[in-house]
């Protein structure tokens, strides 16, 4: 991995992209599917293509919106069925609100997610 430039995974964008082609697909996708959409949606840079650790196949970008997968599941954003991953009403409205490049997504989603684990182990805000 000599001579790669590390630079920041561009998780706003992959999650955009994955959205808008839930948002095409009009039906549930596989999880392989919308990966091999999303890449053919982008021009990855040459540290999101490489491997994300040492000894594996997986591209980092790959490995970067599997992870954020969740997050949007937590934001409501999309469904994950027995027949693949679907775009919710709110992810249509995320796709709306937020620019091309994504920006936001990353931590709207975020913060979805971290709320949805304090809701499970029953640290959510209580109101007095």
């Amino acid at each position: 991995m000599s001579g790669l430039v590390i630079e920041p995974v561009r998780r706003g964008l992959l999650i955009r992209a994955a959205l808008s082609v839930l948002a095409e697909a009009g039906s549930p996708l596989k999880r392989a599917e919308v990966m091999r959409r999303v890449e053919q949606s982008l021009e990855l840079a040459p540290y999101e293509l490489a491997p994300y650790r040492e000894g594996s196949d997986e591209p980092r970008w790959e490995n970067h919106l599997a992870w954020s997968s969740t997050d949007m599941r937590a934001a409501g954003w999309i469904d994950k069925t027995p027949a693949g991953w679907l775009i919710t009403e709110a992810g249509r409205a995320a796709l709306v609100e937020h620019p091309e490049d994504g920006a936001g997504l990353e931590a709207e989603a975020g913060q979805a997610y971290r709320a949805s684990l304090l809701a499970r182990r029953g640290e959510g805000s209580h109101e007095p």
